[in-house]
């Protein structure tokens, strides 16, 4: 699968975004929708590994006036921007795009808007000490709604990283469709790990 990301103004995450595309990283395979193989994938015949990634979501439980529990960051590999989680599997959503980024908090702006949704640029990146697959899903937990994808012009409520054993880094670049701001969470599974990450997003008017 070849990823087209829209063309907009060069950061640094939509560096990465280019650099994972040239260099032919694994990326996604097997993307899915209402949990089915997505149709016309050449690779769909084994989007399902012999144990199910689709576990029950555990996302938190917001209460009222409750804070958004945003999940810290770091550089867990040096070619990549500032991640989301302890690994092996990371979110990497451009938070330093507007210094100062506070912990877990993504900006989004006007020219990201698309009939009243934000698509927001993001790239994958998984550890090349693990080698399975990773299946990755999110929700809205304030106020609770969808969060979906976009991968090669396709909106999917989840993504699903190949296996590959490789001594690289595995990079898969998307987008995430937020509908608006607020508190979200991403859950992702792999074979051995389950890891919650939870980010704020917040409106910036650049200028």
């Amino acid at each position: 699968m070849v990823i087209r990301p829209n063309v907009q103004r060069p950061s640094l995450a939509i560096v990465h975004l280019a650099l994972a595309v040239v260099v032919g990283s694994a990326g996604f395979v097997g993307c899915t929708t209402d949990s089915q193989p997505a149709s016309g994938d050449a690779t769909s015949s084994d989007a399902r590994p012999e144990t199910d990634l689709h576990r029950p979501l555990d996302l938190p439980s917001l209460g009222p006036d409750e804070p958004c529990p945003r999940t810290p960051g770091g550089r867990p590999n040096p070619d990549v921007g500032i991640a989301l989680g302890s690994g092996p599997a990371y979110p990497v959503l451009g938070l330093e795009k507007a210094p100062p980024s506070p912990k877990g908090v993504v900006q989004l702006y006007d020219n990201e808007r698309r009939e009243g949704r934000y698509w927001h640029k993001t790239l994958w990146a998984v550890d090349p000490e693990y080698d399975g697959r990773v299946l990755i899903r999110g929700r809205g937990l304030d106020p609770p709604r969808d969060l979906l994808f976009d991968v090669d012009a396709r909106e999917l409520e989840e993504l699903e990283f190949r296996a590959q054993e490789t001594d690289s880094w595995r990079y898969g670049p998307s987008v995430t469709i937020l509908p608006g701001p607020g508190c979200y969470a991403y859950q992702l599974d792999g074979a051995d790990f389950s890891e919650v990450i939870v980010f704020k997003a917040v409106h910036r008017s650049r200028g």
